[in-house]
């Protein structure tokens, strides 16, 4: 009897909790803000199959890492490793865990920051997806990343700009996932589907003197432009990137800049066709903002050491 008057309340204590989450996330005592990183998607799939991509092995093996262990239940585990051979403890969010789940509705979870980060890395930040019904069996999916603190210095900042930039494409890899297929074999981390081709795009400064004479504001988008790359890494798009180290590099080619300017920097990676690619290239917060053009080719590699 008191198993059956209990349920209710069992069924609540997961939203009391995500409450409680968002409540800490919204409200900071003093008069700055909290830091937040929110993501509001129409995902073109059933609510049902949204939920198990995010919820089962199978499911986040098809998109979002290559191995995980998941086990949902309040203090289950959900480690995700985006570089299984690498040295334990840098394999990817290992130790997180499950903080409340509404079946299909909510799943929150606690988070790390990348291994590149170890200062920040030990702090565990929280995520929380909501999972709601949208017009003709689509899903809205609501992703709400908070916990962040802007006292905990310079790598924390850095986490929360890579992680600023990473979710969107965590959700774009989703999408993917439903459009052509899983493109992971569980378990396995192999490609799976439509296979990859590599391209590079190169980037320069947009104007003469820029590297001597950066404003305040450029190198503020250069820093996101940095979080993207490394985004690109974890989600396992980055093939290299990096500078040339030519102190005066000229542009060359019908559609490059006629200025001698600092030497470019190259981002190779992969996409399934050049329009992903080019998509890609034009969301970096760099080009997009006009402070480095950008010119994008296919690219073929032939000859890779290790």
């Amino acid at each position: 009897m008191l198993q059956t008057e209990m349920r209710p309340l069992m069924r609540l204590l997961p939203l009391v909790l995500t409450f409680l989450l968002m409540s800490a996330t919204h409200a900071r005592s003093g008069d700055a803000p909290a830091r937040v990183i929110e993501l509001d998607r129409i995902i073109e799939a059933p609510r049902a199959e949204v939920w198990k991509a995010f919820t089962t092995v199978e499911g986040v093996t098809s998109f979002f890492s290559p191995r995980a262990k998941v086990e949902l239940r309040m203090g289950g585990a959900y480690e995700l490793h985006f570089a299984p051979d690498a040295p334990e403890g840098t394999r990817g969010s290992e130790g997180c865990r499950v903080l409340s789940f509404v079946e299909g509705e909510m799943l929150s979870f606690t988070w790390n920051a990348p291994p590149n980060l170890p200062e920040a890395r030990w702090r565990r930040t929280f995520v929380v997806l909501r999972f709601d019904d949208a017009e003709e069996g689509k899903t809205r999916l609501r992703i709400t990343h908070g916990g962040w603190d802007a006292s905990e210095g310079e790598q924390w900042d850095r986490a929360f700009a890579y992680f600023s930039q990473v979710w969107g494409f965590v959700v774009d890899h989703l999408d993917r996932r439903f459009s052509d297929g899983p493109f992971m074999r569980a378990g396995s981390g192999e490609f799976e589907g439509p296979e990859p081709r590599p391209f590079v795009y190169f980037i320069h400064p947009a104007r003469e003197g820029m590297i001597e004479t950066m404003t305040d504001e450029e190198r503020s988008i250069i820093n996101e432009h940095a979080a993207y790359v490394r985004s690109l890494l974890a989600s396992g798009v980055l093939m290299l990137a990096g500078p040339s180290l030519d102190p005066a590099w000229t542009p060359r080619g019908e559609n490059a800049v006629a200025l001698e300017i600092p030497a470019p920097g190259i981002v190779v990676f992969t996409a399934p066709n050049e329009a992903a690619a080019r998509e890609i290239m034009e969301n970096d917060p760099a080009v997009r903002a006009g402070v480095f053009k950008a010119q994008l080719n296919e690219f073929r590699a032939s000859f890779i050491g290790l």
